[in-house]
């Protein structure tokens, strides 16, 4: 009982942290089907001259950079599969940069 005033405070300190993380969150960028058409040119470019990428992409809610090479591309699952064994589904990625 001598600690029923205090229920309060825990359960607002919780709903003030879940509000806090929901501002951080970022709805995904929605790519356009020119873009998409870009995307899969730069895809398959880089996997033919074996190229190292930066590609932005979007996971859980966040955006994440990544430099790596592709190891190959899974077009049944729509996905592709780095050399570091990290893979990524089309609809995740936003933007790809082939580096020199």
């Amino acid at each position: 009982m001598s600690w029923l005033p205090f229920n309060s405070v825990i359960n607002s300190h919780d709903i003030i942290n879940k509000f806090k993380n929901s501002e951080n969150n970022i709805k995904q960028p929605i790519i356009s089907e020119d873009e998409l058409h870009e995307l899969d040119d730069a895809i398959n470019d880089a996997l033919y001259t074996n190229s190292y990428i930066q590609i932005t992409y979007y996971y859980n809610n966040k955006i994440y950079n990544i430099k790596s090479k592709i190891l190959k591309i899974d077009y049944t699952n729509k996905k592709i599969i780095l050399i570091n064994k990290k893979a990524l589904y089309y609809r995740q990625i936003i933007k790809i940069e082939i580096i020199n």
